[in-house]
């Protein structure tokens, strides 16, 4: 079931406050209506961005349909945590998808894949701020996603990885053997790698 804008309920400041808290007193036994801010954010959205793990949980209990849920900008629940470096409930988030489905593997898939609007997966985000232990958290749960292609400069994680001189997540990628090396106007990660002077990374993403 796909979640439509005119089933949302504007977030009321009360709500707000407990998920930017993590108070999960709030929370009751059941969450009724999907609650939502002017920028689209669930409740899941703001605890996420705060890494309350058990808040996050619990909501997921009552509500599972906000896991996949995006906001104005495109962002889910997993782009949010995995750009604020909450590594643990990075991994707790992609466990909730495979618990909550039939579909396991695929469902898994399907959420670390998602694109915000500006074609950026949660690991694009979490190569882009630096968080290392969310990189592993995505890698060991779904390694497939380092060979999803580009966001919308044409830039994949491990081109982003260069850029950003993180010779770990550089490896952490190459590891997986199937990451891309795409980037911006038909270079690679070895193109940026020896313009950039970055010698110590020619080694690993020309193997």
């Amino acid at each position: 079931m796909e979640l439509v804008p005119e089933l949302f309920t504007p977030m009321n400041r009360e709500l707000l406050e407990a998920a930017r808290s993590g108070d999960t007193n709030i929370l009751g036994t059941s969450i009724p209506d999907v609650h939502v801010t002017a920028g689209g954010n669930s409740m899941l959205h703001i605890a996420a961005k705060q890494g309350h793990t058990d808040f996050c949980k619990r909501v997921l209990d009552l509500q599972p349909l906000l896991l996949p849920l995006k906001n104005a900008r495109g962002d889910t629940p997993l782009h949010i945590a995995a750009r604020a470096g909450h590594h643990q409930l990075v991994n707790d988030l992609i466990s909730t998808a495979t618990e909550r489905s039939a579909q396991g593997d695929d469902r898994v898939r399907s959420l670390v894949q998602m694109a915000n609007d500006v074609r950026n997966t949660a690991l694009h985000e979490a190569v882009q701020n630096g968080h290392e232990q969310v990189v592993d958290a995505l890698m060991a749960k779904a390694p497939g996603v380092s060979a999803v292609a580009n966001n919308v400069n044409g830039v994949s994680p491990l081109f982003m990885a260069v850029e950003c001189e993180s010779v770990p997540i550089v490896r952490r990628l190459l590891e997986a053997g199937e990451a891309s090396c795409d980037g911006p106007n038909g270079q690679t990660a070895l193109h940026s790698a020896v313009l950039r002077n970055h010698g110590q990374y020619i080694n690993y993403t020309s193997m």
